[in-house]
């Protein structure tokens, strides 16, 4: 339910904030789903990160499937979030000069790979996040440079 609720809560707000200046159609749908899977990533990265103390007292995601379970489940769901980010591509609906930032995603997914093959190598969860905050400022960056 935690992982439920925390990415359908921002996937209705995007598609609010859509239907807000568009019609309701496909694209509504694939930018929910996006915002979904990245919301859950965060959400299950911020679960592995606490396992040990939330095992004593929490039932979350990660304590159910494990940490490693989690991670893989993560992975899969970034792959997920980058074709729908591809797909979105093709219907206008985000600039080309998001493709620049596609290496970026090689950033990400390593760590999640090292830590699925040592989950208990805690040194690279912190790297997760500290390259996906530099991978969000970049991605603003270039939103902003695109529309201009």
């Amino acid at each position: 339910m935690d992982v439920a609720y925390h990415g359908f809560s921002l996937a209705i707000l995007a598609t609010i904030g859509y239907a807000e200046y568009r019609s309701f159609n496909i694209v509504s749908l694939l930018l929910a789903s996006l915002v979904f899977f990245l919301s859950v990533i965060s959400q299950i990265l911020q679960e592995v990160r606490d396992y040990e103390t939330d095992r004593r007292v929490v039932r979350t995601t990660a304590i159910l499937l494990g940490k490693k379970k989690s991670l893989i489940l993560c992975l899969a769901f970034f792959t997920s979030a980058i074709m729908i980010t591809i797909i979105l591509l093709f219907y206008g609906t985000i600039p080309f000069e998001i493709l620049l930032l596609s290496p970026l995603a090689y950033f990400i997914m390593v760590p999640i790979i090292q830590a699925i093959r040592n989950v208990e190598h805690e040194s690279m969860l912190r790297k997760i996040r500290e390259r996906r905050l530099i991978m969000i400022a970049a991605l603003i960056v270039t939103l902003i440079l695109a529309r201009k």
